[in-house]
């Protein structure tokens, strides 16, 4: 298995609304046909047009030595244990949450992924000049930059939170049923209800809005539920989850829809998502005019415990993949 990139602008195309902007007034009428749209939207960059869209556990996975024998979804899994039973983890997790807030899975994996773990999320932002340090930082000085917009829309994507509010809802309806068909009985669902509020880890899906920014905090069932921590806060960070295989994210986006007509059925595809490929030449200029942070510090803040932190977070990684 190997990770694959993108070879031409054509092959671009097959998965996105594709420009190649090598002027500043193009990239400022591109941009600004979104906010004119008014429909809200969230951002990745990367430092080379090239790279297609896996994430950080799928580039460990796909180039490891060690991961012949075992699925993806399991070393998820096993990720997801393991560091539930790593108290230096879990602490630090908590400090970062609100209190009183539910540890979930997916607060655990946007926390690995913002620490340098392994994850099925990909990083987006909600902050323009967010996604462009991302797309600056790191940059060969010959290589063209990319910027990838998506719409934030639970009805295109779902959205987790949405997802599993619903399920308690429709849980919850269930056994009030129940308990009007037999009121004779006393039933304890406490067990059903702590179950459905843990928010576990589902790879099925694909291309989900994990939600983020400022709707890291969400409440159901009597519960205080978040993804929060420093980076995204820095960040306006919000998070996509890929697949639980060796697919990127691009292909997860298109939407592939059942057609026919007299004479035969098909199925089409129906792309829903933007790539603007940056010219070299102009992102000095981009820099200064959307005011791009030029300070780490302020996409990554520090903290006292950030090295025994990642000192942890690469334990973890080391354990599951191996290198040349």
């Amino acid at each position: 298995m190997e990770l694959l990139n993108y070879k031409s602008d054509d092959d671009k195309q097959e998965y996105f609304y594709h420009s190649t902007v090598n002027n500043v007034t193009c990239f400022k009428e591109l941009i600004n046909s979104f906010n004119n749209d008014k429909k809200p939207i969230l951002y990745r960059g990367v430092n080379n047009k090239n790279y297609r869209m896996y994430s950080s556990i799928q580039r460990e996975f796909l180039t490891s030595n060690n991961t012949s024998n075992v699925s993806l979804e399991d070393v998820i899994r096993q990720i997801l244990f393991d560091f539930k039973k790593n108290k230096v983890l879990m602490n630090a997790l908590s400090h970062q949450l609100p209190d009183q807030t539910h540890i979930t899975d997916y607060s655990i994996l946007a926390f690995i992924q913002h620490y340098g773990g392994p994850t099925p999320l990909l990083d987006f932002t909600s902050n323009l000049s967010t996604a462009l340090f991302f797309a600056f930082d790191g940059r060969e000085d010959d290589n063209y930059a990319s910027l990838y917009i998506v719409p934030k829309s639970k009805f295109i994507f779902g959205e987790i939170g949405a997802i599993y509010n619903s399920g308690y809802e429709a849980t919850q309806k269930q056994i009030e049923e129940i308990r009007k068909k037999h009121p004779q009985y006393i039933i304890d669902t406490s067990i059903v209800e702590s179950k459905i509020l843990e928010m576990i880890f589902n790879p099925k899906f694909e291309g989900v809005l994990v939600f983020g920014g400022t709707e890291s905090f969400r409440t159901f069932g009597g519960n205080n539920f978040a993804i929060a921590n420093y980076n995204i806060w820095a960040q306006d960070g919000y998070f996509i989850q890929g697949a639980c295989s060796c697919k990127p994210l691009d292909e997860s986006l298109i939407e592939r829809i059942h057609c026919h007509c007299d004479k035969w059925n098909y199925i089409d595809k129906q792309i829903r998502s933007w790539c603007i490929d940056i010219s070299p030449g102009i992102i000095d200029e981009l820099r200064t005019l959307y005011k791009v942070p030029n300070n780490r510090e302020h996409i990554y803040p520090s903290f006292p415990e950030l090295s025994e932190i990642q000192n942890e977070i690469f334990s973890l990684k080391k354990k599951f993949f191996q290198h040349n």
